[in-house]
């Protein structure tokens, strides 16, 4: 064998013995800790790290490059977070996700269980996406499951892009849940996300306890702005102690966001804490536009005196428009509030163009809506097929203060508002002033016979083919007036009674039975 065929056989076989880098690392088998693993296959076509356990690993992910990780089958592990410098911002977290370069990352984490990391607070986030790169970056979650035991006040998910011209985040968490709390004076965000993106919400449930917080604070600050969606979940947040507040949610800036069909629930205490909704605000500077459809949801409070569900809050020269449908809202302060604000120096202000259409409103401890007109205000309000019962204000209020309004009002029901129905100049001539029939206090369905049933209108702007419960809207040619459509039968079961002749009939045939029974008995045995 002549010397270049040895020399090229040893170089194959140099070659074939040098370790390539795998696109599966298993966690403990391969490597002991994700950061290893996640290392080795960093790179490769098909990047996963899997993880056989149950164990917890405490230690800060971190990856620039697509990746996926994932539990094991039959197994749950948990990844703890480090307060360790490194996680670029302060604060430390358990996953970093920070793609820079040309090359669009897709980063997926499915079947894990997170904590915040020891002694971790406000500044702590357990997942944090920073997107340096100039193109799009993805993180899917999916049946992931957030603890906070010790109340730290982290943040489950914070996603920021960096300086302008960089790319966009693009995120979408499902089938998971949070639970998560802090102290009352300090402020804990559930879900963090600004500059430039879409964050997607599905069918995840969240729980916030003892803090000053807020479950999803998205700020559209960059570029086109951010598209958010939260959809088929369920938010339960609780006042905290002391004079502070927590939120539901806040919109602000360029956002177009569509929520559907999730439940709210403000747990708005007897002490000075308080819960608001979703609050929509922009920035300086103007012109800014944000569009909201908020469709099929429950917004149930406790009973407090201070909750608003939606708060629009434009800044002079900045358009919010909200097309609200299908939603209830019972015992809350006041369900929409129409605040564009104002500025007497230019004397420029904010504009809010509201559509309402098939919204229930109970139980409200002010006015259902409140449509305050502040100077060099523009206010267009369309409200169609709504229900407003029970409200310790007015069904419709207008405060004047100089702004003007456009209203469209028609086929609403009103009952029980303390201090009327409608504030002037406003009208309803076609309005249904009658008790609606609700199936109890609690389930706000009509019952048989309620003047709200086939009384709405059908021409009106933005009809939903559905409503609240996903039941075809119209079911008797008209639509109905309120959230729900169609009626309900009465909970009430009525028990038949018999007169005096047949008791004594029944009584007769009973006995009667009870003789053939004793008859057809064979006598006892004798005793001894």
């Amino acid at each position: 064998m002549n010397r270049i065929v040895r020399r090229c056989l040893l170089a194959l076989a140099l070659a074939s013995a040098a370790p390539a880098a795998a696109d599966t690392a298993v966690v403990p088998t391969d490597f002991a800790t994700i950061q290893e693993a996640v290392d080795a296959v960093q790179g490769t076509p098909n990047p996963l790290v899997r993880i056989d356990s149950d164990a917890t690993f405490t230690e800060m992910v971190a990856a620039t490059q697509s990746v996926t990780i994932e539990a094991g089958a039959g197994f749950t592990p948990t990844l703890q977070g480090t307060t360790a410098v490194g996680c670029v911002f302060s604060g430390g977290c358990a996953i970093l996700f920070n793609p820079t370069g040309t090359q669009t990352t897709n980063f997926v984490l499915t079947g894990l269980r997170f904590l915040p990391a020891a002694g971790a607070g406000q500044s702590h986030r357990i997942i944090q996406m920073y997107n340096e790169s100039s193109t799009l970056s993805f993180l899917t979650g999916e049946v992931l499951v957030f603890e906070d035991p010790a109340g730290s006040g982290a943040t489950v998910l914070s996603a920021r892009i960096g300086p302008p011209g960089t790319g966009e985040n693009r995120i979408t968490l499902r089938e998971s849940s949070a639970t998560v709390g802090g102290t009352a004076a300090v402020s804990t965000e559930a879900f963090a996300f600004s500059g430039e993106g879409r964050l997607t919400l599905r069918e995840v449930t969240l729980v916030m306890r003892d803090a000053s917080s807020i479950a999803f604070s998205v700020f559209g600050d960059q570029g086109d702005g951010v598209t958010f969606e939260l959809c088929d979940s369920v938010l339960d947040i609780a006042a905290p102690d002391g004079p502070f507040s927590s939120d539901v949610g806040s919109l602000a800036s360029l956002v177009t966001a569509t929520i559907e069909r999730n439940r709210f629930i403000l747990r708005d205490g007897p002490g000075p804490g308080e819960v608001q909704g979703i609050t929509m605000s922009t920035n300086d500077p103007s012109p800014e536009s944000q569009t909201l459809v908020l469709d099929a949801n429950e917004f149930i409070g406790t009973g407090g005196d201070d909750s608003v569900g939606l708060t629009l809050s434009p800044q002079p020269g900045d358009m919010t428009t909200v097309t609200a449908t299908n939603n209830v809202f019972r015992s809350l302060a006041t369900a929409f509030l129409a605040t564009p604000q104002s500025d007497a120096g230019s004397q420029i202000g904010g504009a809010v163009a509201m559509i309402l259409v098939n919204n229930t409103v109970d139980d409200s401890a002010d006015s259902a809506v409140v449509l305050d007109l502040q100077p060099f205000t523009i206010t267009g309000a369309s409200i169609y097929n709504n229900l407003f019962t029970g409200s310790g204000g007015v069904g419709i209020e207008v405060d004047p203060g100089g702004g003007f309004l456009s209203p469209g009002i028609g086929h609403n029901g009103y009952f029980g508002n303390a201090l009327g129905d409608l504030d002037a100049p406003l009208t309803d001539p076609d309005g249904v002033f009658a008790d609606p029939l609700y199936l109890s206090g609690d389930d706000l369905r009509l019952r048989t016979g309620s003047p709200m049933l086939d009384a709405g209108d059908n021409s009106v702007p933005n009809l939903t083919a559905l409503d609240i419960a996903q039941q075809p809207r119209i079911q008797n040619g008209t639509v109905d007036i309120g959230a729900y459509e169609g009626a309900v039968q009465g909970s009430v079961i009525e028990v038949p009674t018999l007169g005096a002749p047949l008791l004594v009939l029944l009584a007769g045939l009973l006995a009667l039975l009870a003789l053939s029974r004793l008859a057809s008995s064979p006598p006892p045995a004798p005793r001894d």
